[in-house]
């Protein structure tokens, strides 16, 4: 019986060339399965194949279904109006309880007996064993076997070597299947590869080129010569080879960058990396390049960054010439009638009061341009919080004309911050102007010091400011602190812009709030304590 069964598999090895095609290893299984059984017919039933590629969902295909893939001895009319189900009858026996099945009314098999379609499908199928068709992990289908030429009984020795045999062929179905996903994923991802319009490179492990797409070709060698598809790494711009070999050899990641091509003058390419580790990271590793043709983008970046720059020229210019105006106004006024007012002491101090607003609110503009122009100062050291606010405080009353007061509560205001000092009190400056503009006469801004922690759990010190106006809406808080934006007709815009440019300087930040309750913030600015 072993040489019988060594000779059986030497004889089966013959038909594992077709492995590939399962159909047509299915029909040469068949064929050597009839004639080492000398059984007057077989059938074989599978569930669809899955189609698609790899990682496609198996729910596609209805796999109840179980169709003939290869036969002999049974006519191909009733081959094609027959197939069985894992729902009932022999297809559900066999998923079941994946045994072997006879048909023998008088035999062992009582479900056979019990089951009137199991018996009706042997019957139709002139067949008298079935067995199932498996990969070791779950049935694929089903193997139907008529009788021996001769009349006599298969063995069971016999049908459990044709069992086993059934398994290797279920597996090699199986590696069929996988090997035809394997294939329509190389197939789609080179089609993908192919298409679109950046050129793309992929290298091996052992840095030969396995796919050049023909954006990468024209790239590489130019419109007027595409034909030549072969590409070797020796090929490749010395830029962009040093990096890929970088990637793949060494594991070394850079950031996108630009390359001019040698083929086609005057256009900027931009270069990305893409490694393809294996699970244990060991290199060296494929790695892929895709390269893009920028030189449009560019052309476009430009045109907006150009047509941006113009743009804010001219808001500058607007608010500039507004507010120049504007301190211009009474100015003039006063110089048309210092001819025949100047004797009037009335006129004189009107002048002087107009010379000194109007020469402050330039002045207060230069400076919001030269703190926005200028790097971060060096910090003068740890300067208590409390004498800074007040005397910004005062600047900004003075500034205003404008009878406030001034009430600091929370935090000691002697605690110390590391502040270019000057920086600093202009800063609060702008906030206070701010603040005392929406405040009425004779009212006051609240100041409250608290200690807290960034995002980082270092300690900051929170200074909450919150005037007697009606706060900032959702609209103007959103646009507060951007350049040039204000609800008034006097001033230019900049000074929430100013202040928060100073305190980010000192690695602290601002926030506006919207206010929804009289006790509500409408500043908070953060200071680092560490």
């Amino acid at each position: 019986m072993v040489n019988t069964d060594l000779e059986v598999l030497r004889n089966f090895s013959r038909v594992l060339g077709y492995s590939l095609d399962h159909k047509l290893f299915a029909q040469h299984f068949v064929l050597k399965l009839r004639e080492v059984l000398n059984v007057n017919r077989i059938a074989l039933f599978l569930e669809p194949a899955p189609s698609g590629t790899l990682g496609q969902t198996s729910v596609l295909r209805n796999r109840d279904r179980l169709t003939c893939v290869g036969a002999v001895g049974i006519s191909n009319d009733l081959l094609e109006c027959i197939e069985l189900s894992r729902l009932s009858g022999i297809g559900l026996h066999i998923t079941r309880f994946a045994q072997i099945l006879r048909a023998e009314k008088d035999g062992p098999s009582s479900s056979v007996q019990d089951d009137a379609k199991i018996q009706r499908e042997f019957d139709v199928l002139g067949c008298q064993v079935a067995l199932p068709i498996n990969d070791r992990e779950r049935t694929l289908g089903v193997a139907v076997i008529g009788g021996r030429v001769t009349g006599n009984p298969l063995e069971d020795s016999e049908l459990q070597l044709v069992y086993h045999l059934l398994e290797e062929l279920g597996l090699a179905v199986k590696n069929s299947w996988l090997h035809h996903q394997l294939a329509s994923s190389h197939r789609l991802f080179s089609d993908v590869l192919g298409a679109i319009t950046s050129g793309s490179v992929v290298l091996g492990a052992d840095l030969s080129v396995q796919h050049a797409n023909r954006a990468f070709i024209r790239f590489l060698r130019g419109e007027s010569n595409v034909a030549d598809t072969r590409v070797d790494f020796a090929d490749l711009p010395r830029s962009l080879a040093s990096a890929l070999h970088d990637l793949a050899e060494n594991g070394k990641q850079v950031e996108p960058f630009f390359v001019v091509s040698e083929k086609n003058a005057g256009r900027s390419y931009r270069v990305s990396l893409v490694p393809f580790p294996s699970p244990d990271n060991r290199l060296p590793q494929p790695a892929m390049a895709l390269v893009e043709d920028f030189t449009q983008i560019q052309a476009v970046q430009k045109a907006e960054v150009e047509a941006s720059n113009f743009k804010l020229i001219a808001l500058i210019a607007k608010r500039f010439a507004h507010e120049i105006r504007n301190s211009l106004v009474p100015l003039s006024t006063h110089h048309q009638l210092i001819d025949t007012d100047y004797a009037s002491q009335e006129f004189r101090e009107s002048l002087k009061s107009a010379l000194g607003r109007e020469t402050g609110r330039i002045q207060r503009f230069t400076e919001q341009m030269l703190f926005l122009s200028q790097p971060a100062h060096p910090a003068d050291g740890w300067l208590p919080v409390g004498p800074m606010l007040r005397s910004a405080f005062q600047r900004a009353a003075t500034s205003l004309g404008k009878q406030a007061h001034l009430q600091i509560s929370g935090q000691n205001e002697d605690t110390p911050v590391r502040v270019h000092q000057a920086s600093i009190i202009h800063a609060l400056e702008e906030i206070f102007l701010n603040g005392l503009q929406e405040t009425p006469v004779g009212g006051g801004i609240r100041v409250v010091l608290e200690q807290g922690e960034d995002t980082k759990g270092n300690p900051v010190l929170n200074l909450r400011f919150r005037d007697e106006g009606t706060g900032f809406t959702p609209e103007t808080k959103a646009r507060a602190i951007e350049p040039f934006f204000t609800t008034r007709t006097t001033g230019v815009g900049l000074g929430l812009t100013v202040a928060r440019r100073i305190i980010e300087n000192h690695s602290g930040w601002l926030d506006v709030s919207e206010k929804i309750s009289l006790t509500d913030s409408d500043i908070v600015i953060h200071i680092p304590l560490g």
